[in-house]
């Protein structure tokens, strides 16, 4: 009987495969399989580095955030919220990520119907800005109202979190929301005619 590779094969490295696979070395009648697990100590390191990590990344949410789909949240007491429609709310969220360098704080869309956009600031805070008209407010002052909160992460459809759920103590800055709302939403003054 012949080898099926003209190899010794006691001779042969056991050499890792770049997919991550287990690899064999080939055999013949007399030796069985030798299997090589992929798991090298650059394999370990990258995956304890890797979940350290997610560890020292992952954020302590407010208790108000559900763990798991989304929950209705009266306004005012965790937080207060502006609500915008449609594409102004869009506008606005895109010009508060660029004067936040992204992180703008807690903002909630939704995805479907009016696709209204929730900017979720400190509660009370609501009470020292004249909204315009286009601008809902939701705070203590209102009668009582509810806002849709999802989950940090997983399936909370029709609700999302537009540029991630909040730490604790994390809110959109008040005074800066309500400059980019007034200048989305409040009627230009007529030119005046110089004379």
């Amino acid at each position: 009987m012949t080898r099926p590779y003209p190899v010794d094969t006691d001779q042969l490295p056991h050499e890792p495969s770049s997919a991550g696979q287990l690899t064999t070395r080939p055999h013949s009648h007399h030796h069985p399989p030798h299997i090589t697990p992929m798991w090298t100590v650059s394999c370990w390191s990258r995956y304890a580095v890797g979940g350290m990590l997610v560890a020292m990344t992952s954020k302590k949410h407010p208790d108000w955030v559900p763990d798991a789909g989304h929950q209705l949240h009266l306004t005012g007491i965790h937080f207060d919220a502006i609500r915008l429609r449609g594409i102004r709310g869009e506008a606005v969220l895109q010009h508060l990520a660029t004067l936040t360098e992204g992180e703008p704080g807690p903002v909630v869309r939704e995805m479907s119907g009016a696709r209204w956009t929730y900017f979720l600031i400190p509660p009370g805070a609501s009470d020292g800005y004249d909204w315009p008209p286009g601008a809902k407010c939701f705070g203590p002052a209102t009668r009582d109202e509810w806002v849709g909160i999802p989950a940090a992460e997983g399936n909370t459809y029709p609700l999302s979190w537009r540029c991630g759920a909040p730490e604790e103590d994390e809110f959109v800055d008040p005074e800066l929301l309500h400059g980019l709302v007034m200048a989305q939403l409040a009627p230009e003054a007529p030119a005046t005619p110089e004379g």
